[in-house]
């Protein structure tokens, strides 16, 4: 993805991924890659599918649905069902950045919307977590939703959980990023009696929320969003466990 954000061709990189070459010094790395990501999918194919049967329940679906369901849990039971060669990662690979392709001719690339760091990050990756770390008062919520805010114009559904700001808080700066003027001490004084904001981006203030909180309103909107800022990381409900420190319950908080 970073070779591509750079502007190389994608030709160069399929034919580079397909060398001798580099199946023989991504072997072990492409692997374990493969082990972890596998499993990740399998996952999510298992929710799904889960999710298919529980909205139609009619003989239909559980025809289709219970055989893969048992072939996933054999695959799963097996223990090598997820792992994949090398050939088969360059397949992968291969599939990986035709899509990526296709979302950049359709539009649909999710990035931070500022052109250096988008050279240098490229997009953002599907189903990746991005950090943003500083100190206090340095910036984060406002770079965070500056990030949203340039999705959101570009027509791409965001949603924003703040966790430390009200949601009139949060629209007071979506006002100020869309303006560039510093937000008043009154907005009615500035700009009337309306305020309104086109973009597809949503705002839950409600506080403590955990990740299976948050997962549980991404799935159940109409439109699903294809970029969630959580503000913050340490005002989340963490799991609680024999280890109660709160970089255990973040880093859980992270896995989950």
């Amino acid at each position: 993805e970073a070779c591509f954000a750079g502007g190389l061709p994608i030709d160069g990189l399929l034919a580079a991924a397909e060398t001798a070459e580099y199946k023989a010094r991504s072997n072990g790395t492409a692997l374990r890659w493969a082990e972890g990501a596998v499993a990740g999918a399998t996952a999510r194919r298992v929710s799904a599918l889960g999710t298919l049967l529980a909205e139609n329940p009619d003989a239909d679906t559980l025809a289709t649905t219970v055989p893969e369901l048992l072939s996933l849990q054999n695959g799963q039971a097996a223990g090598a069902s997820d792992l994949y060669s090398p050939d088969e990662c360059a397949v992968a690979f291969r599939r990986s950045l035709e899509s990526l392709e296709a979302d950049r001719l359709a539009g649909r690339l999710v990035r931070t919307g500022y052109p250096d760091l988008d050279k240098l990050m490229g997009p953002l990756a599907a189903g990746g977590i991005t950090v943003i770390a500083a100190r206090t008062s340095v910036g984060k919520s406002k770079f965070a939703l500056n990030v949203e805010h340039n999705n959101a114009a570009a027509g791409t559904v965001c949603h924003m959980y703040s966790m430390e700001q009200a949601k009139e808080q949060v629209f007071g700066r979506l006002w100020s990023v869309e303006t560039g003027m510093v937000v008043p001490e009154s907005l009615l004084e500035a700009i009337g009696k309306e305020f309104t904001y086109k973009g597809p981006l949503f705002v839950c203030d409600t506080p403590r929320l955990g990740a299976s909180d948050i997962a549980a309103r991404v799935r159940h909107v109409p439109k699903r969003p294809r970029l969630v800022c959580v503000d913050y990381l340490g005002l989340m409900r963490h799991p609680e466990g024999q280890q109660t420190t709160e970089a255990w319950g973040i880093g859980e908080t992270v896995k989950n």
